[in-house]
C-alpha cells in the first residue's frame, strides 16, 4: 500500500473518534429531551380541560418505541395548541413519563 493512500485510510478510521471527541456524537437515550415536571404543569393549564387522561391520548399514539412515539407527538402537537418548541418538549416528556 503506497503511503498516500494508508494516509487517507488512517485520517477515514479516525473520523469517528474525532466527531465523538468534538461532542459531534451525541449519547443516545430514550429520554425526551424537555423537562417533565414543566411538562406536568403546562398540560395542565392547557391540554387537561380538553384531555383529562393521558392514558386515552397516549393510546392514540402510533409507533412501537419511545422515539418514535415522542417524534410523532412532536409533530402533532406543533400544530395542536403547543406550537412553543421548549413547551411542546415539556408536555412530550411528561407524557411519556405517563407511560411507566
Amino acid at each position: 500500500m503506497k503511503l498516500k493512500h494508508f494516509a487517507g485510510a488512517m485520517m477515514l478510521a479516525l473520523i469517528p473518534f474525532v466527531a465523538f471527541a468534538n461532542g459531534a456524537a451525541e449519547p443516545v437515550t430514550d429520554e425526551p429531551a424537555g423537562d417533565a415536571t414543566r411538562g406536568a404543569d403546562a398540560y395542565d393549564e392547557s391540554c387537561a380541560v380538553c384531555h383529562a387522561s393521558p392514558s386515552v391520548i397516549l393510546r392514540g399514539v402510533p409507533g412501537d418505541d419511545p422515539e418514535t412515539r415522542a417524534e410523532w407527538l412532536d409533530l402533532f402537537l406543533t400544530d395542536h395548541y403547543a406550537p412553543d418548541d421548549e413547551r411542546r418538549q415539556d408536555i412530550i416528556a411528561w407524557l411519556m413519563a405517563q407511560r411507566s
